[in-house]
């Protein structure tokens, strides 16, 4: 079974069972919620990235690297009120906090996937555009005429 797979999944499923592991001998429960959101929070985060979905990536980091942290410091209540309000102040920002974050792994080593995401599976063709008809000169009005208003004259 390990054999098909890469080296990197097999390393993160080995690092997952020597925590569990860990978890279970020490009796540590109450960690566990805080190890799954932080871990699925990287996980999105860098997946979203990819794919080139940057206010995604940043949102879905903030959130349950957030919720990890609270659950950590068990700050629950109160804090989903912070974090949400800090959900609403990053939006439109997620580009430069996305910036500032790489930037910060970067310095202790961790260096994230710039790839695109791409599949032409979901490429849609485009065509182009039908030419739009010149405009047809319009008949000029004579400024003698009355115009046409619809309203009644009495003779």
């Amino acid at each position: 079974m390990l054999k098909n797979m890469d080296r990197q999944k097999a390393t993160l499923i080995g690092i997952g069972l020597i925590v569990l592991g860990v978890v279970i001998a020490l009796d540590l429960w109450a960690l566990l919620p805080v190890l799954v959101l932080g871990t699925l929070g990287g996980y999105l985060y860098r997946q979203r990235r990819i794919e080139g979905r940057i206010g995604a990536a940043v949102q879905s980091g903030l959130w349950l690297i957030g919720l990890a942290f609270l659950f950590l410091i068990d700050f629950v209540l109160p804090g989903l009120l912070i974090l949400a309000g800090t959900s609403l102040v990053v939006r439109g920002r997620e580009p430069e906090i996305d910036r500032r974050v790489t930037a910060l792994l970067a310095r202790v080593g961790v260096q994230l996937s710039t790839t695109q995401y791409t599949s032409n599976a979901l490429a849609v063709p485009v065509q182009p555009a039908p030419q739009a008809a010149a405009p047809q000169p319009q008949a000029e009005v004579k400024q003698d005429e009355p115009a046409n208003t619809g309203e009644t004259v009495r003779l």
